[in-house]
């Protein structure tokens, strides 16, 4: 059951119909890869490779982050900083709480 955008405070960071998108966009990823982690991140990679504009890389992040997607969501912030969405300093510090979360 998909989470009303308000309840998780998506809103700060995307339309409704942004997040409807996201959260679809991300959640097929996960229903096609059938629970194989490894076709996960390539489906993820795929998608990632074809944002080329707009914060789209970085909204993919925040909702596989919320969901628990981790792996793929590892794929969507790499895409962000690639993008220039996120900067250096913030993606150093993200990249370290991840070794910490690890």
């Amino acid at each position: 059951m998909k989470k009303n955008w308000i309840e998780i405070e998506m809103y700060n960071h995307m339309t409704e119909k942004e997040y409807d998108k996201n959260y679809t966009r991300v959640h097929a990823i996960m229903r096609k890869s059938e629970g194989d982690i490894d076709k996960a991140i390539k489906l993820a990679q795929t998608q990632a490779n074809r944002i080329t504009v707009d914060n789209k890389a970085i909204s993919r992040f925040r909702v596989a982050e919320y969901y628990g997607f981790k792996e793929i969501a590892k794929v969507f912030m790499r895409r962000a900083y690639d993008l220039g969405q996120v900067d250096t300093q913030t993606f150093r510090e993200w990249q370290i709480d991840q070794l910490l979360l690890d």
